[in-house]
Formats: C-alpha cells, structure tokens, sequence
C-alpha cells in the first residue's frame, strides 16, 4: 500500500471543488457512489491513508448511531423519571453532530482523492503531463486504458466541461508552477 501520492495542490484544489459542491447540494447519495463502484477498491487497497479515512468514516457512522440511540433513551428516561436526564439528551445530540461532520468529512477526502486520480489520468488541463509519473500511477490504481480513461467523477463535479470557459478553468486548474 502506498500514502495518497497526489501532488498537495492538486489535492487543495479537488477538495475545494468537492466541499462547495457538497455545500450546495447536500451529500447527496456520495457514500452510495462510493462505496458501490469499482472504486472502493482503490480507496481500500491502493492507498493507505484512505483506508484510514474509511475506517475513521465506518466508525464515526457506528458512533453516532450509538449517540442517537443513547439520545432516544435519554430523552424517554427524562419524561419517565427526572428532567436532568435532558442532560445525556443534549450530550447525546451533540456527540451525533460531531460525529456526522467527521464522517462528512472522510465522504468528502476520498471523493477528493478519487478526482483527483481521474485529473492525473485524463491528464486534465495538465496535469498528468506536468506529473507523467503519477500518471501513470494513477492509471494503474484505477485500471484505466490510458487511450480511454474513465472520467466518472469529473463528470460528476464538473458537468458540461466542453462548455465552460477553457481560460477561465485553467486559471483555477491547471498545474501552475509546475515544471
């Protein structure tokens, strides 16, 4: 296994993109796209710190699952019994909540690496030529035809790419700096 190899600005940029995606629209099925696809593989086997991300994410899941049940028994022992049991409701609330953003938080992280492997390999505005080595990584990770790369989550974060102003994308995406 090997830690994510992306370049840091290529990450920076991809997980921008993905969080004011997922500000405008919500989650929106993520998890499902991720976890149901040839691409949890990649996530789980290929790269080590998204395995720890997917870890972190199954169990903060689990927890806050654990403080909504907890919140429930609080909430039905403060009206049986004592008002001071609205204490474990906030707490269990709060717990929930915090849990939800750090699982949030790791949906979001691996969508950005994803992204940013399909950039590397489609060579989008670039990349993959400042970055012939990664490349060529990012293909073998993800088992693309290097003539043919699969674009499904460029297509995904960036709809009608065809469409869109080149100058304007390239000032945001494109590798500058980069020799």
């Amino acid at each position: 296994m090997d830690r994510n190899f992306l370049p840091a600005i290529l990450m920076n940029k991809c997980l921008t993109l993905v969080r004011y995606f997922h500000d405008e629209i919500g989650l929106n099925g993520l998890p499902a796209k991720i976890t149901n696809s040839d691409y949890m593989p990649v996530l789980a086997f290929f790269l080590s710190d998204t395995l720890a991300v997917m870890q972190d994410v199954a169990l903060a899941f689990k927890l806050k699952m654990a403080s909504w049940v907890a919140t429930l028994i609080c909430l039905v022992l403060s009206l049986a019994w004592s008002w001071w049991w609205l204490i474990g409701v906030a707490a269990g609330f709060l717990a929930a909540m915090l849990l939800a953003r750090k699982e949030r938080a790791g949906w979001l992280y691996c969508a950005s690496v994803l992204l940013g492997l399909e950039i590397l390999a489609t060579d989008f505005f670039g990349w993959g030529t400042a970055y012939p080595d990664l490349r060529d990584k990012a293909l073998w990770v993800l088992n693309d035809d290097p003539a043919h790369p699969k674009t499904t989550w460029l297509d995904f974060y960036i709809p009608r790419r065809a469409s869109l102003d080149p100058n304007k994308l390239s000032e945001f995406w494109g590798p500058s700096g980069v020799t």
